[in-house]
């Protein structure tokens, strides 16, 4: 007669969240992620990253699926949402596959974003934070997912 609605047991889901939700089941997830997250002030990339899925774990899909270019657009994330030293160690890692694959000019994108990171990590942060808890945890605990280069070869040939 008189009783109170039942409480659902899951919180109600953001508009943003569902929205995420809808375009996973997309192709392009990855790339309007990013795209998003890009025309977006930095300051609300925590928020669209804690609904969309973390940077990390986006980018190293994008790296194992060879998608080089998009996985590129996840670093200035990751540096602004884990720092500078776990955004290093992801460009390099694609460098060394955009030059494997001959992407030159993405290599090249991917230098003066190093060497420009790399001036502001060692004008900014004390010896102690550049080995700071997320860049261990990321190093801990990154994707199982690595493909070995003669993996790579087999199916580009």
């Amino acid at each position: 007669k008189n009783q109170l609605p039942q409480k659902s047991e899951s919180p109600k889901k953001s508009l943003l969240e569902k929205t995420c939700d809808l375009l996973r089941n997309f192709s392009e997830y990855m790339d309007v992620v990013v795209s998003v997250a890009r025309k977006t002030d930095g300051r609300h990339w925590a928020d669209l990253f804690s609904a969309a899925g973390r940077s990390t774990e986006m980018f190293e899909e994008c790296f194992q699926r060879r998608w080089y270019r998009t996985a590129a657009c996840y670093i200035l994330v990751i540096a602004k949402l884990e720092g500078p030293a776990v955004s290093q160690y992801c460009a390099l890692r694609l460098l060394q596959a955009t030059l494997d694959e001959s992407l030159y000019e993405l290599a090249g994108e991917l230098v003066r974003f190093l060497l420009r990171s790399g001036r502001d990590f060692e004008n900014a942060n004390t010896d102690s934070e550049k080995l700071s808890p997320r860049f261990m945890g990321y190093l801990l605990f990154r994707s199982p997912y690595k493909r070995q280069s003669s993996d790579l070869k087999r199916y580009i040939l």
